[in-house]
């Protein structure tokens, strides 16, 4: 991504991008499983995440920081639970701002 970002800045490309991060919800290895069959998954590093205590909202919630550190505008998440997208999406996006001490 670093790399990505990096290219795109050295030859000014004018084009926005538009970057995207999964919301897992848990380390559940059937559908870390089903999910890798259609996207790359970083299943043992998720597993120890979330065996080491972080929640799904602080999973996303650095990656969302991290591309937002890179100067990445441009983000979408995919996978917010359905009855709960907003509040899901604010919580994702205050831990993200504590991490950056930017607001998003």
């Amino acid at each position: 991504m670093e790399q990505f970002i990096a290219t795109a800045q050295q030859r000014q490309l004018s084009l926005a991008g538009t970057f995207g991060v999964f919301y897992y919800r848990s380390a559940n290895i059937d559908t870390l499983e089903f999910l890798a069959r259609v996207l790359t998954v970083p299943a043992a590093h998720l597993t120890a995440e979330f065996e080491a205590g972080l929640t799904a909202v602080q999973i996303c919630a650095r990656s969302v920081a991290m591309l937002r550190q890179l100067g990445v505008k441009n983000i979408y998440g995919s996978n917010l639970p359905v009855s709960a997208t907003a509040p899901t999406q604010k919580a994702i996006l205050f831990k993200a701002a504590q991490s950056t001490g930017r607001i998003l």
